[in-house]
């Protein structure tokens, strides 16, 4: 019997070009004051790049409506929404604002600083301020906020955080559908311990 190695068996191939995203993103709401109204937007491109103070970055469209309300107040929102919002966020991504008065879909509240409506419909809805935008020369701006506010839904909370299945955030995939998140799998920090030991020895520190 001839045996192959496990690693001749896994090959790879060279894509020309990668879709919108790798695999998954959360999908969020990003929302502005734009001529004096709310607008929204559904954003796939968020993520935290700093925790203390906390940061957000967002990239959007040069084109897109929320874009030149950011532009004006310096300001943005970033909600996280339930699968129960799921229909209104899609139609979010569906109209545009400069079409489409998208400031009646959701009951908001303001923030401490203008330009960034919180939905109140949201399990988490944040404030945040842009202290850079970045112009890397293709079809998108990345704006860089500082999260000046943070509110969660009493009922999302447990043991004083955000509870996920309460919460009940949804997923965009590189297939263009929507993906509820998955079971726990592990516990971050802790399922390479064992192994953290083995190779470095107990007194490694922590780090990347």
């Amino acid at each position: 019997m001839v045996f192959i190695p496990l690693l001749m068996l896994m090959t790879h191939k060279k894509l020309e070009r990668l879709h919108h995203r790798l695999l998954v993103s959360p999908c969020v709401l990003v929302g502005t004051m734009v001529d004096g109204r709310e607008n929204f937007m559904v954003l796939a491109d968020v993520m935290h790049f700093q925790y203390s103070p906390m940061h957000f970055a967002i990239s959007c469209g040069k084109n897109h409506h929320t874009t030149r309300g950011i532009q004006e107040h310096g300001a943005f929102s970033v909600s996280v929404p339930s699968v129960e919002m799921l229909e209104l966020v899609d139609y979010c991504g569906l109209v545009s604002g400069a079409n489409q008065d998208k400031s009646l879909l959701f009951e908001v509240f303001q923030a401490s600083i203008a330009g960034a409506p919180l939905v109140r419909d949201a399990p988490i809805t944040t404030a945040c301020k842009v202290v850079q935008e970045v112009d890397i020369g293709g079809a998108n701006y990345l704006f860089l906020g500082e999260v000046l506010e943070v509110h969660v839904m009493e009922r999302c909370i447990t043991k004083r955080k955000p509870d996920l299945k309460k919460c009940k955030p949804f997923l965009i995939s590189n297939d263009n559908t929507y993906r509820l998140v998955g079971d726990k799998v592990g516990d971050a920090y802790r399922e390479g311990m064992v192994l953290k030991r083995t190779r470095t020895g107990p007194s490694s520190s922590n780090g990347n």
